[in-house]
């Protein structure tokens, strides 16, 4: 954890909703720096938990809980809030203490801060267009087939039509796989 800092001071990881109460616990909060900074005041402490907890967590479950849930959550997150600032409140900056960990130190052995290598995947091109150009096709496929028999006066419900229809279906199955099939 290179470049991270325990807060020291009290933090709680607040509840996921309303009913997962092993969720709640008082935790740890890291902060990142540049610079590793040895303490930060006690209002910017206040400040970052205030944001997690009501900028994050209670934006979060608003969509999904009703407004007596969404009261109820928000009066528990404001408690735990009160709890955060009470034990900061005495004190004019909270300490910042990272890990010194040797392996960090030797060169080689860890790369610091690198950027994780991105994994693309092929993209399957027009992917989008298969299932409307699959029903398009079928659709127009049965119309001509059908158009075609009753220019020629056969009956619609005759098992011709019928075997045309099915016909024209599976032709459309198989040209809609050949065109998602990558191409090698």
């Amino acid at each position: 954890m290179e470049n991270y800092g325990k807060i020291n001071a009290l933090y709680y990881s607040l509840p996921l909703g309303l009913y997962n109460h092993e969720s709640y616990f008082e935790s740890l909060l890291y902060i990142k720096t540049n610079d590793n900074i040895s303490q930060i005041s006690k209002e910017t402490y206040i400040d970052l938990v205030k944001a997690i907890y009501f900028d994050y967590y209670l934006f979060w479950y608003q969509p999904f809980m009703s407004n007596n849930e969404y009261i109820e959550y928000k009066k528990k997150v404001e408690r735990v809030y009160q709890l955060v600032i009470q034990d900061v409140m005495n004190e004019m900056f909270c300490d910042i203490s990272y890990v010194d960990c040797p392996l960090f130190h030797e060169s080689g052995y860890i790369q610091p801060n690198t950027t994780l290598p991105v994994i693309t995947r092929p993209q399957k091109k027009y992917l989008f267009l298969v299932v409307p150009g699959f029903i398009a096709c079928t659709i127009l496929i049965v119309w001509i087939y059908n158009t075609i028999l009753v220019w020629l006066d056969i009956p619609i419900n005759h098992v011709g039509a019928i075997i045309g229809n099915i016909t024209s279906a599976i032709i459309a199955t198989l040209s809609a796989i050949y065109f998602i099939k990558p191409k090698s």
